[in-house]
């Protein structure tokens, strides 16, 4: 039994060989099912045309989304990946001026990000009493020729409550100085 089983050096190592490579010759990263192009080994993915696809919709509420558009819009976004890829190749991206204006930019998004996530915080309690809505509009200069009370109550009441959310801001961030320590060096 044991002589059926016996195989020849050279056989056993090319089946080896074989089974050791064979998973080699196959490709090393699957296809991403996601994945619908590539710019010099870097992946488009369909979210990434989806999304350019939505923002052009936002912006303009006649664009229609059809197949040119589709493929119009995923040449746009392989020639920004090539116009990227070489700015990086150059180095633009450790440029001071690239690197401030990166930074000016995140700093700008994250304070108005934290400011609408603050008037989210304060809408659970601002708003405006029918007292305070008669009084804003008993003080408008030309209520008479703007409406009745009752057409503006809505707007007026909008207005009142961000005034309220703007004060309730502004003392948040005076408690927040007054716990902070700030040193002015000039």
């Amino acid at each position: 039994m044991l002589n059926t089983y016996c195989f020849s050096k050279p056989l056993v190592v090319s089946l080896f060989l074989i089974f050791a490579f064979l998973p080699g010759c196959a490709k090393s990263n699957p296809v991403d099912k996601n994945i619908i192009a590539y710019v010099n080994n870097e992946p488009i993915y369909a979210t990434d045309l989806a999304r350019e696809l939505t923002l052009k919709a936002r912006q303009d509420p006649t664009f229609k989304i059809t197949h040119q558009a589709e493929a119009d819009q995923l040449q746009n976004i392989i020639n920004s990946k090539l116009v990227i890829q070489k700015a990086m190749e150059k180095g633009l991206a450790r440029e001071d001026r690239f690197v401030n204006t990166i930074k000016a930019y995140w700093e700008q998004t994250l304070i108005r990000d934290f400011i609408e996530y603050k008037q989210r915080e304060f809408k659970n309690y601002v708003f405006a009493s029918e007292a305070e809505i008669k009084n804003y509009y008993d003080k408008l200069p030309n209520k008479d020729t703007l409406g009745t009370l009752d057409t503006l109550r809505p707007e007026i009441a909008k207005r009142i409550a961000e005034e309220k959310e703007a004060k309730l801001f502004e003392d948040w961030l005076k408690s927040e100085r007054a716990k902070a320590r700030i040193s002015i060096l000039k």
